[in-house]
């Protein structure tokens, strides 16, 4: 089988590709940091796949993506083009060429709006009308609105909450959180209230996975059911660095999300087809503590 991983150096690419050793696996992304074998470069929209070539892959998952971090400044349009109008134009050819091959795709659970205190389903999603003003979550909304309405047996969409595992970005909330516990560093962070849904990475690889092996196709949440306010987090460090010295204070427009007290989605749908997260939060975190931070 063939696979093709579309921004193979982001952080579920390249977890991805790890996982992915019996397959026959090509990498596109702007660097090879992780020396995947068989790499291509893309770097939108200056180095782009050739269509024609796609075609070639059995699967197609689309790992890149824009706007993620909120200290990242690029432009509503940049975000927009990459999460949203190229991927869009891939599929559409795709499907002109009669492909027979399964793409798969991510959406956000920032899609489900701003005010809510309920865990959302997938339909919810579509009739959200209230989104988060960022520009990620728009984008990300308007690729789900737009592959939903396909209905193909090819095409997986997972929305996923917040994905987290050795190998993320160290600026993420959790590895900047242990990390700067471990040295003993001052940390500021949003608003201790504030509750969300985290999906450690084995688990999301766990279900692509599977997603291929078992041929699943639709839109599906893919979340645990419990869900965890910052300051839980900050509990659960606690525990894992009992001897910081860190001084934690907590201010509520350090994030994208700002003002978002509750994101939660349902994950009944998934769970009907006999898969659920295994990986508890105490448990994920701890693959940071040996970690070497600067």
């Amino acid at each position: 089988m063939k696979i093709g991983i579309l921004g193979s150096d982001s952080f579920v690419g390249k977890s991805l590709h790890s996982k992915l050793v019996e397959y026959a696996v090509t990498g596109f992304s702007r660097s090879n940091k992780t020396a995947i074998p068989n790499w291509q470069e893309f770097n939108y929209p200056n180095q782009l796949p050739d269509p024609n070539n796609l075609l070639k892959f059995d699967v197609l998952i689309y790992c890149a993506g824009a706007g993620i971090q909120s200290n990242n400044k690029q432009t509503e349009e940049e975000i927009m083009n990459l999460n949203y109008h190229y991927p869009k134009k891939l599929i559409s050819n795709l499907l002109a060429n009669n492909w027979k091959g399964k793409w798969i795709s991510f959406g956000s659970y920032l899609e489900y709006g701003t005010n809510h205190n309920s865990l959302k389903t997938e339909q919810e999603l579509l009739n959200e009308t209230n989104i988060t003003n960022s520009f990620y979550g728009k984008s990300k909304r308007a690729l789900s609105s737009f592959i939903t309405g396909y209905k193909d047996d090819n095409i997986l969409h997972i929305i996923i909450p917040n994905v987290y595992g050795s190998g993320e970005n160290t600026q993420r909330l959790i590895p900047y959180l242990l990390g700067n516990l471990k040295k003993n560093r001052p940390l500021k962070l949003s608003n201790r209230n504030k509750k969300r849904q985290y999906l450690h990475i084995n688990d999301l690889i766990q279900f692509i996975t599977y997603s291929i092996e078992h041929k699943i196709s639709g839109t599906y949440n893919c979340g645990p059911k419990t869900h965890h306010s910052i300051q839980d987090l900050v509990d659960i460090a606690l525990e894992l660095v009992p001897r910081s010295t860190s001084k934690i204070t907590f201010n509520d427009t350090l994030s994208h999300d700002q003002g978002i007290l509750f994101l939660g989605m349902s994950n009944e749908k998934i769970s009907s087809l006999r898969w659920n997260p295994e990986v508890e939060l105490m448990d994920g975190m701890k693959d940071y503590l040996n970690l070497d931070y600067e």
